[in-house]
């Protein structure tokens, strides 16, 4: 899945940051490994009522690419 040029993904991961979404720890790791570059994963898939950019995060962590965290909502990934 090639990724979407109208994202700006390094703004998107600013704003999940901004709004609780993402942690520091989360948004720290998909800016530093150089997303930006490649193509989106499969797993980028957006559902309805979640964030795109959790989606994805999520997704690294299922492939291992990120450790899982725990979420600032509390829960735990999956």
């Amino acid at each position: 899945m090639e990724k979407d040029p109208n994202i700006n993904f390094k703004k998107e991961v600013l704003k999940a940051l901004h709004k609780g979404i993402i942690s520091k720890v989360e948004a720290k790791e998909c800016l530093k490994r150089d997303f930006l570059k490649q193509e989106i994963p499969i797993f980028y898939i957006q559902e309805p009522k979640k964030s795109p950019l959790s989606i994805y995060v999520d997704g690294l962590e299922k492939i291992g690419i990120i450790n899982p965290l725990i979420r600032l909502d509390g829960s735990f990934p999956e």
